[in-house]
């Protein structure tokens, strides 16, 4: 089971680093394109323009373009993984309160966001719940073990006890002592 949700993992990442790679991939080649596009509408207009330099400029000037428009678009894709990577630091260190906020318009981070916040309230009324059940776990043991306490240490102070039953009694109260620490 673990090793199948591994493969899962790994194969979304690589899916995530293909499409990135190819939106980077398009953006270059869309860049070349436009630079080739503007030289042939110019050697339309001015046949006597140096055909070399344009295209070499015309290329350097698209290809910032397009490392320009590849920053904007992995940072809309990076942004939110990084912010939902920070959020679950905070709760695998006990911080249920988190909640995460998203300005995508992605409806697929969206659902993600809404998921992990979901699953934070739930962690949190866990916690209250454990929390609860272990206070009157606590309180239903230690009131049965004070009647007890109160007891041996009642039958300590009676005189008419054999060796025997009192050396009973001293063990039961030890073993109360260690119970209630």
């Amino acid at each position: 089971m673990k090793k199948e949700k591994n493969r899962s993992f790994r194969l979304s990442r690589v899916s995530l680093n293909t499409r990135l790679t190819i939106i980077l991939g398009c953006v270059v080649f869309a860049s070349v394109l436009v630079a080739f596009g503007i030289v042939n509408l110019i050697r339309l207009v001015n046949p006597q323009a140096s055909n070399f330099h344009l295209l070499l400029q015309l290329n350097i000037f698209c290809l910032i373009i397009a490392m320009i428009a590849t920053r904007f678009i992995l940072k809309r894709f990076l942004e939110p993984i990084k912010t939902l990577g920070e959020a679950m630091q905070k709760v695998a260190d006990g911080d249920f309160s988190t909640r995460i906020e998203t300005k995508s318009t992605s409806a697929e981070i969206q659902e993600i966001f809404s998921g992990f916040n979901i699953m934070t309230e739930e962690l949190a009324s866990t916690e209250i719940l454990q929390t609860d059940f272990v206070s009157n776990v606590s309180h239903e043991f230690k009131t049965p073990i004070n009647a007890i306490e109160g007891y041996t240490t009642l039958l300590q102070s009676t005189d008419n006890i054999e060796e025997i039953e009192n050396e009973y009694i001293d063990r039961i109260d030890s073993l109360v002592v260690d119970a209630i620490n």
